[in-house]
């Protein structure tokens, strides 16, 4: 999957529904009062991004003045403090955030937890059960550009600053003429776009265009390269607008995955997923990298591991997902958790949770490589 990013930096507001200012459509878009300062009185309120319960006790330093959120989760300044002042709030269970007061006079901020034990499977899809949303997979998953996945230690682990696609839109998905379009396919596309919507919450609407290509938005396509086709499965070429939000792109398949030599030997492996399933599953999976989301490795030693639709094996360019996707067929409930996450802030957001220098990824083009790959051993 490449991902070719031209991203602005911008402002963060934080989402009205447990963030901050901004529409519900975009819950860190600007909001539309302006306030030159924030008077002293002024009430800051800071609750769980998560489960929107307040963050008593959080620490909170507004320029050189400290406070302690009370058991509603509020501080009272006590002076008037300038726009632009950098707060910064370490809460028992968060990552440590950093903000700016913003000219939009937010005053409610949302803090992504640490360790995430709802979103933990303690039983599937495998004995030892599958990790909760931490800060180690918000770190690869959220922040970390991996161009290749058996280059893992090349690229500075959280380097990345967040990406996302822009909430209230519908982004349309077709299929190139050629040798992908055939009613199996189109089952899958189908299939893929329900899953990616639902795990999303309908923030991002993907919806299968139907007959035509579309002019913008994602098109599905098979490059026919078969001296490729031992080195991906597929890649996503992702577009992003002026402001850094992602617009859309080509979800490419070096070829059509059923004239691959291998096919035969994957049809006879008795976990394979069969043709529209496969699709359903490679097609999600890169519409996830449409919402932003990169990958998450896995090593298979640890009692509970970063198991999801976009996961991949920590020594190998392997597909994890895959297997995953053959026993669930879903996102991960810590994947889930880190999309809602995500949509409270804007991009440029850096990591563990940080928006007080926002800056903008690197323009250009960045590949992910990832290789048809067994399951782990049980």
């Amino acid at each position: 999957m490449r991902y070719r990013l031209l991203a602005a930096a911008l402002g963060v507001a934080i989402a009205a529904c447990g963030g901050g200012g901004g529409s519900p459509s975009d819950p860190a878009g600007a909001a539309s009062s302006l306030s030159p300062a924030f008077p002293a009185g002024t009430v800051l309120s800071f609750s769980s991004g998560e489960t929107n319960q307040p963050a008593g006790g959080a620490r909170v330093t507004v320029g050189t003045a400290s406070y302690v959120a009370d058991p509603s989760g509020q501080v009272l300044l006590g002076e008037t403090v300038p726009v632009s002042t950098r707060m910064t709030i370490v809460g028992d269970g968060f990552l440590d955030r950093s903000a700016l007061l913003k000219s939009s006079g937010e005053t409610r901020y949302t803090l992504w937890p640490r360790d995430s034990a709802s979103s933990r499977e303690p039983d599937r899809p495998f004995p030892q059960g599958s990790g909760g949303l931490d800060a180690s997979w918000t770190r690869e998953l959220v922040y970390t550009d991996h161009r290749h996945c058996s280059a893992r230690s090349q690229y500075p682990l959280g380097g990345a600053p967040l990406r996302r696609a822009r909430p209230g839109i519908a982004i349309p998905v077709g299929i190139a003429p050629g040798s992908l379009k055939r009613d199996s396919v189109e089952r899958a596309v189908r299939a893929a776009t329900a899953l990616v919507n639902a795990a999303n919450e309908g923030r991002v609407v993907f919806q299968y265009a139907e007959g035509s290509v579309p002019s913008a938005g994602i098109v599905i396509e098979a490059l026919g390269q078969d001296d490729m086709a031992s080195q991906f499965i597929a890649q996503m070429d992702a577009t992003t607008d002026h402001e850094g939000y992602i617009t859309g792109g080509r979800i490419q398949f070096s070829v059509d995955p059923v004239q691959r030599p291998d096919w035969g030997e994957w049809q006879r492996r008795s976990w394979f997923l069969g043709e529209t399933d496969f699709f359903t599953e490679i097609v999600a999976h890169e519409l996830g990298h449409a919402l932003g989301l990169w990958h998450a490795y896995v090593d298979g030693t640890k009692q509970t591991d970063h198991w999801g639709l976009m996961s991949i094996y920590s020594d190998s360019c392997l597909n994890g997902n895959l297997w995953y996707y053959s026993y669930v067929r879903d996102f991960s409930p810590a994947e889930k958790l880190a999309l809602r996450l995500m949509y409270q802030r804007a991009p440029g957001n850096t990591f563990p949770d940080d928006d007080s220098g926002m800056r903008a990824a690197q323009a250009g083009g960045s590949a992910v490589v990832c290789r048809l790959g067994g399951p782990p051993v049980e």
